[in-house]
């Protein structure tokens, strides 16, 4: 079903509103809007400060993570689980959420960096 709010364009494709968003998701459109940086000028302090991971002098001058990679270190948590890594692999749930589903780069298989401090 297409909400009367969806905006129509010619030979009948269609895309989603602002407020179509807001409804599927629960998220209040009417206040400040999410904004932030837009580079990451040490992405290796911040891979490290935020999930934990330590990169590989290869991957020090990238800017996203594979989806292998954030499987490989958080697909399964033991038993004695710290606080921290419980909140760094959540927080690769979420990079992985967003780049899998949300901001979608289908030819690199990866999630930009810049979504990670939000």
């Amino acid at each position: 079903m297409i909400s009367k709010n969806t905006f129509h364009l010619p030979y009948g494709e269609c895309t989603v509103t602002l407020k179509d968003v807001a409804l599927q998701l629960g998220l209040p459109i009417d206040r400040s809007s999410v904004t932030g940086i837009s580079t990451i000028s040490e992405p290796a302090a911040l891979c490290d400060n935020l999930l934990g991971i330590s990169l590989g002098d290869a991957e020090l001058k990238f800017t996203s993570l594979r989806f292998s990679r954030l499987k490989a270190n958080f697909e399964h948590l033991s038993i004695n689980t710290t606080e921290r890594e419980v909140m760094c692999a959540v927080r690769a749930y979420i990079m992985h959420i967003i780049g899998g589903a949300l901001m979608l780069d289908v030819n690199n298989n990866k999630v930009h960096l810049i979504y990670l401090p939000y």
